[in-house]
């Protein structure tokens, strides 16, 4: 028999799911069509980040995971960078919400901009190291500075989406995982 919080992981699995299906597609079919100052918004590192703060360390991670692996297939980069840097984002970001804890939506105008900018930075930092000459150049200043733009612009609905895939039932069980007697 299958137990509430089985119950509950199965259903924040398949939400999750669709959340990483959801933003996968409209990145490419979407948001890597429009430019603002010729850069494109990076919503998947986005969600990296995003999902390490709503999520925790480790479903947070496992979504960085996704959304890297996701950015990994497409990006003329080594297979396996933006899995890494997603997941180290996505961990990062959830160890920095511990320290503020993250309810409302209006957090992820904060924590939106923030992740971006991190994730990007160790991105370019590591695909650099990895040989990649092309990550930072003169232009990459650009690249920070409108992807903040974007991520202010998206967060709350990237917090939504997430806030969605954990949102928790009313029952016993589900005051006992929020902590709440």
């Amino acid at each position: 028999m299958i137990s509430a919080e089985q119950s509950w992981r199965t259903k924040v699995a398949l939400r999750l799911g669709l959340i990483v299906a959801a933003a996968i597609f409209c990145h490419y079919g979407f948001w890597l069509n429009i430019e603002l100052f010729d850069v494109s918004a990076e919503t998947l590192m986005l969600g990296a980040a995003l999902a390490g703060v709503m999520l925790g360390p480790v479903w947070g991670a496992g979504a960085g995971f996704a959304f890297g692996i996701a950015y990994d297939l497409v990006a003329p980069t080594p297979l396996g960078l933006g899995a890494l840097t997603f997941t180290l984002c996505s961990y990062s970001m959830a160890y920095l919400s511990g320290l503020m804890e993250a309810r409302y939506w209006w957090q992820s105008i904060v924590y939106g901009p923030v992740g971006m900018l991190f994730c990007l930075v160790l991105f370019a930092s590591t695909g650099e190291l990895l040989g990649q000459e092309f990550l930072i150049n003169e232009h990459f200043p650009r690249v920070l500075w409108v992807n903040i733009i974007y991520a202010v612009i998206l967060s709350p609905g990237m917090w939504a989406a997430l806030r969605f895939a954990v949102r928790v039932p009313k029952s016993s069980f589900s005051r006992q995982l929020v902590g709440i007697s």
